[in-house]
């Protein structure tokens, strides 16, 4: 995870498209990212190690959400053809927390 400093930023355009204008400040806090994407390839292989399991009532993997660009393909867990490399979508917090058990 990296850290970013928080405080005021500009966003937006003036001369942009509807949808971008107008500039305008913003005020965001401190907040930490991932440094590096987790591809679904990765989340798989945790998946096969670890089992789709839930946490704080949720299966780590949701199979039903409409992005996910994973399936079960007889009790494996794989990337749906052409995501291999594509980071994975559904909330970080389960992905990082749990691929830093594999990983490290």
């Amino acid at each position: 995870m990296v850290f970013v400093k928080g405080g005021w930023f500009t966003i937006g355009i003036d001369s942009g498209s509807f949808d971008e204008q107008p500039a305008h400040k913003v005020f965001i806090n401190d907040y930490s990212i991932v440094k590096y994407k987790v591809t679904n390839k990765q989340y798989c292989d945790f998946l096969n190690s670890k089992g789709n399991q839930i946490e704080y009532g949720k299966n780590w993997l949701d199979m039903d959400f409409s992005s996910c660009r994973i399936e079960l393909v007889d009790d494996i867990y794989r990337p749906k053809k052409g995501f291999d490399e594509h980071p994975v979508i559904k909330e970080f917090n389960f992905v990082i927390n749990h691929l830093n058990q594999v990983l490290s």
